[in-house]
């Protein structure tokens, strides 16, 4: 038995979705034992509708055979590949299109397990029913193995920790040989069986391509490599790393954040401000003024500054400055965005900033200056009048 894992991350409980399916075999499986408690009937009897018969195929039971299981090891085998590969797999895509892969996949399994049967296994051997969640399973395996291709899987108990391309290829030649073998010595359930793998396998690795999850996870360990290489102490192969990135996806903001980081380790102030500033104009356009204070703060705690930005950038990081409490740096880009030869409102940038330095940061002597200037350059002003009202209020407070 073997644990593959997607991350770092531990696990306290199973993603909504593989959880839900996970739940609705085992109630489905409760419910045919109780029927065959309850009534005498044979389990086969009960199962058989809902299982696929190449004899006489009913199309809906390409969905209902995935979810029928004929004994209680059979179940709980289908039920681990779900938890341990579908929680990886919902990790990566989501609830809904996890659920979208299990039912396509069980679908293909099942469509390629009457094909093989009807045309390759003796007309005699065409009643006995096909179920279980096997190639829904497989299914999920193969999206795995696209999207975790560098993971490693680990083995309950052993040190063994073999790379999932080697465990994948040697679970996909073991489903050809019996597969083929099976078809040779004319064994109906071990081929319908051996064919379903294969065929919810194939169509889960061609899901996972057409989503892009190869290319997510090249992003994805690449930016891991990054990180590691950072935290190592080679900046220079952490930035090639994450201009990889940046090649495919040149508005990756974790990417330029961290191509900002390693420039700074690196010593090029200039590169360090560029990259900072082309992130305060992204966050800013996009609308994440949170994020775009966060760039702000890191600017100051590194003691650098940005370069040019518009004054209505400007204003918008003042603002989320202010919201975030930090009172200090709003008033500084507020001031700042009353140099500006494009702002519209220098007047109102200045009050603000004066404001903020009389009631936040109780600084009367920078607070008076500025509202000094506001009266003395903008007198037609619309905000010279609150100007001059701080500025008394200013004026009579008690002398330390």
């Amino acid at each position: 038995m073997f644990l593959p894992y997607a991350s770092d991350q531990k696990r306290t409980r199973l993603p909504v979705a593989t959880l839900s399916l996970l739940v609705i075999n085992c109630i489905i499986y409760i419910g045919f034992v109780g029927a065959h408690a309850a009534n005498g009937r044979s389990y086969q009897s009960l199962m058989a509708p809902w299982s696929i018969l190449p004899s006489t195929l009913r199309l809906y039971t390409l969905i209902t055979y995935m979810f029928a299981h004929a004994s209680i090891v059979h179940l709980v085998v289908n039920m681990f590949f779900l938890a341990v590969f579908g929680a990886g797999v919902e990790d990566a895509v989501g609830a809904w299109r996890l659920t979208g892969a299990y039912l396509l996949c069980g679908v293909a399994g099942g469509i390629l397990e009457f094909l093989v049967v009807t045309r390759f296994v003796p007309e005699a051997l065409w009643s006995i029913p096909i179920a279980g969640a096997s190639a829904a399973c497989a299914g999920l395996v193969g999206v795995y193995a696209v999207r975790y291709y560098r993971a490693r899987i680990s083995f309950a108990l052993t040190p063994l920790r073999p790379h999932v391309v080697v465990v994948v290829a040697g679970f996909f030649l073991y489903q050809v040989i019996a597969a083929l073998l099976s078809l040779i010595h004319n064994d109906q359930s071990a081929a319908a069986a051996y064919w379903a793998h294969l065929g919810g396998f194939t169509v889960g690795m061609g899901f996972a391509t057409l989503l892009g999850l190869r290319t997510a996870g090249e992003v994805n360990y690449t930016q891991a490599d990054a990180y590691r290489a950072l935290e190592s102490g080679r900046p220079g192969e952490s930035l090639a790393r994450w201009n990889t990135v940046l090649a495919r996806d040149p508005n990756n903001t974790t990417a330029m954040l961290e191509t900002a980081r390693c420039w700074f380790a690196l010593g090029e102030v200039d590169h360090t401000q560029e990259m900072f500033t082309r992130l305060l104009q992204l966050h800013t356009s996009r609308g994440d003024r949170p994020a775009a204070a966060a760039i702000a703060f890191e600017l100051e705690t590194l003691k650098l500054t940005h370069k040019a930005l518009p004054a209505a950038v400007v204003l918008d990081i003042a603002a989320a400055l202010e919201q975030k409490s930090n009172y200090a740096l709003s008033q500084h880009y507020y001031n700042e965005a009353s140099l500006l030869a494009d702002c519209t409102a220098p007047d109102a940038a200045l009050l603000r900033a004066a404001t903020l330095l009389a009631k936040r940061l109780h600084d009367t002597a920078r607070a008076t200056l500025l509202l000094t200037r506001l009266i003395e350059e903008y007198p037609g002003s619309p905000w010279r009048s609150p100007a001059t009202d701080l500025l008394d209020a200013l004026n009579d407070l008690p002398r330390p």
